[in-house]
């Protein structure tokens, strides 16, 4: 394991940029060296759920 995590968002504009300053700085105990944000052109699936899948 290489401790790596990967998040699916949508929202506005503004959510994202707000979530995204919290994942690069959010939380004491990690350490972020690079946050990657790649935008999807629509369309694209609405997310109207959460699911939390095991770590590999």
């Amino acid at each position: 394991m290489d401790g790596s995590v990967e998040v699916m968002l949508q929202g506005s504009p503004e959510q994202l940029a707000t979530m995204c300053a919290w994942l690069s700085d959010g939380m004491s105990a990690a350490l972020v060296d690079e946050l990657e944000v790649i935008e999807v052109p629509p369309p694209f699936a609405r997310f109207d759920y959460l699911d939390r899948l095991p770590t590999l």
